[in-house]
């Protein structure tokens, strides 16, 4: 992996930490995907207006949820590429773990990363 590239995933995971996580309700991802098929068949056979517009949100509703889901995926593979190259010492070396705890990291994931 370049500098460079390691230097964009560093980025991309602070970044991501800087953003509050969605509030989920306990489904599974395919019962999401299902509900939300079910919403777009329905959606323009719909002619009753206030309904239509209830399944638009919850069709936005839900395409939100699995993106929230993906952002929480790719958080985790962006927190293991950041644990694995603390561990090389690879970090810049104007970051220190009081840095690195301001922008957001958790202390669990420092611990993790030994620093």
């Amino acid at each position: 992996m370049t500098t460079a590239s390691t230097d964009d995933d560093l980025a991309a995971y602070l970044d991501e930490l800087g953003r509050p996580p969605a509030p989920r309700l306990r489904r599974s991802d395919e019962d999401l995907a299902r509900r939300l098929a079910e919403v777009r068949a329905t959606l323009p056979a719909t002619t009753d207006v206030v309904r239509r517009l209830h399944l638009t949100q919850e069709r936005l509703d839900l395409e939100h949820e699995l993106d929230e889901r993906a952002r929480a995926e790719r958080l985790t593979e962006l927190e293991a590429a950041f644990v694995a190259r603390a561990r090389r010492g690879d970090l810049p070396a104007d970051l220190d773990r009081d840095d690195l705890r301001r922008r957001g990291v958790p202390p669990a994931v420092l611990r993790r990363a030994g620093l």
